[in-house]
């Protein structure tokens, strides 16, 4: 059986008027202590890992185990493969660095990755981040 991992990225938007900060840290916890027992038995999954980011701060947690029974658990340097969200994750997070102008669209890929990608061209011309064929 292979590996299940699952990466929950939740995004909590309340109103916190009238909570001191420890009171905050407690109730971002307990949301994620309650929804991780959740997704671990409902998912079937062995390892949970939830981050949170509220007013500006991340607060992350993980749970169970990467390989059931190995006893190896996830951190915050844990990479997690997301399925089919990447894609959508991905256009999000581009679009957000092009409205940023961190990102130009017709800019070679591989001016903003380390190492060498020579096949990262089509016909001699380098892929860029503009979707030419919708």
């Amino acid at each position: 059986m292979s590996k299940i991992i699952l990466f929950l990225l939740a995004f909590i938007v309340t109103s916190t008027f009238g909570q001191n900060k420890n009171d905050l840290n407690n109730s971002i916890d307990s949301i994620m202590d309650k929804n991780a027992e959740v997704l671990l038995k409902n998912a079937k999954a062995y390892s949970v890992s939830i981050g949170i980011v509220k007013d500006g701060k991340v607060y992350t947690k993980h749970y169970g185990e990467i390989d059931k029974g190995k006893g190896n658990k996830a951190n915050d340097n844990t990479y997690f493969e997301i399925a089919s969200v990447t894609k959508v994750m991905t256009g999000y997070l581009l679009a957000q660095a092009v409205l940023e102008k961190k990102v130009k669209l017709d800019d070679d890929k591989r001016k903003y990755l380390k190492g060498d990608y020579p096949n990262l061209q089509y016909d001699g011309k380098p892929v860029s981040q503009r979707f030419d064929f919708l």
